[in-house]
């Protein structure tokens, strides 16, 4: 079984729409930007057409995707900046997910898959995080395989009945795969008006507590105009609620360590100690 010595985050939606795609690329831009000496990676592997190229590598149709990519069989990134892989910052690369509706038939094709592993392990050895957003979350081969090599799989979902149903059917999948210890639950704009309450959520996934839910305040004014312009919220609205609440959650995972801008609480411990994502 694979394993990499460095981070692997698959970052999965419960429905298309609900931010998987803004997490995911703000998440890896982010991790870039506070970890100077540490090389970032993000893959777009979402089954529909991919619109990260538009944020990343401002390129509204490349010629050159995934399938491209690990097609070519060989993990070398001044070659690979010729079929797929888009260089963003010295520290900072992407990979351009797929661009026409009938490529995502080949995703699931074992040999693709097989390929792919392989790539990202050799990747992973160049790479202190590989963020890869995998669009729906679900049981086809492609991304249960991606589910099982990850060290964390966030599950982004919003607090309506619809998504939380679905949430429990899914989760109910992982615990079987024995994959719960993996997973962390995002809960994308927990503020807004059709939200059910905490009490109906763990009735519903059958649990108790809500320690497991990560929760992610709705900030449509700072979103909305980000998608409007193909605009990373991390580069130009950093002290915006939502990027303020994800550069929280990267700095209680342990994936950097800087003081905190603002204390969360009056006479709250600003961290100095110096921690290690190894472990």
């Amino acid at each position: 079984k694979y394993v990499s010595k460095n981070k692997i985050i698959a970052i999965a939606g419960i429905t298309g729409g609900i931010g998987t795609t803004t997490i995911a690329m703000n998440t890896a831009n982010m991790l870039a930007k506070k970890n100077h000496d540490k090389n970032v990676l993000f893959i777009d592997l979402s089954a529909t057409k991919a619109i990260s190229n538009l944020f990343l590598g401002q390129n509204p149709l490349p010629k050159k995707t995934i399938i491209d990519l690990v097609n070519s069989a060989e993990f070398d990134i001044e070659k690979n900046l010729k079929n797929g892989l888009v260089k963003i910052r010295e520290n900072f690369y992407s990979i351009n997910g797929i661009q026409k509706h009938i490529d995502s038939d080949f995703l699931e094709k074992d040999v693709f898959i097989e390929k792919l592993l392989s790539y990202i392990s050799k990747a992973s050895e160049e790479f202190n995080f590989i963020i890869i957003d995998t669009g729906e979350a679900n049981a086809t081969p492609l991304n249960t395989t991606v589910y099982d090599i990850v060290n964390e799989l966030w599950v982004i979902t919003e607090m309506s009945l619809p998504h939380i149903s679905k949430l429990k059917t899914f989760f109910s999948l992982i615990k079987r795969a024995g994959l719960k210890d993996k997973v962390s639950f995002m809960v994308n704009r927990y503020d807004s008006a059709n939200a059910i309450s905490v009490s109906d959520v763990t009735s519903i996934l059958n649990t108790t507590g809500d320690d497991y839910m990560i929760r992610i305040p709705n900030d449509y004014a700072t979103l909305g105009h980000c998608w409007n312009y193909c605009e990373l919220a991390t580069d130009t609205h950093p002290n915006s609620p939502f990027i303020e609440k994800l550069e929280d959650i990267l700095k209680n995972k342990n994936f950097f360590n800087e003081e905190r801008r603002k204390a969360r609480r009056s006479g709250e411990k600003k961290s100095s100690s110096l921690f290690s994502f190894f472990k």
